[in-house]
């Protein structure tokens, strides 16, 4: 079911952004699959994964930009999203170039 198929099943939440409709779903039913590939799976937007992200951290969630659900070395903090490249940045990290 994509986003727009949630909208139509459930109207009672056209208040809510994409991503926060989103998150809902994914906090209730989905925990076990990462983030990203649920916003994948229902097919939203850059913008929408970017509201999905703020809604994640407004409850909590500590977002991680690691593939797994699982807390580990390799999970690190998202916290800023680059939409030009559409990839997640951290800005304490340097940037890194090729040559």
């Amino acid at each position: 079911m994509d986003i727009v198929e949630l909208r139509k099943k459930y109207p009672q939440y056209d208040d809510l952004s994409d991503g926060a409709l989103a998150y809902g779903f994914y906090q209730t039913n989905y925990t076990d699959m990462p983030m990203g590939e649920f916003a994948d799976k229902v097919k939203l937007s850059s913008e929408g994964f970017k509201q999905m992200i703020t809604t994640a951290k407004e409850k909590g969630r500590n977002v991680t930009s690691s593939s797994t659900t699982k807390d580990g070395p390799g999970n690190q903090a998202i916290t800023g999203f680059n939409q030009q490249d559409q990839s997640f940045v951290n800005p304490d990290m340097e940037t890194m170039s090729m040559k």
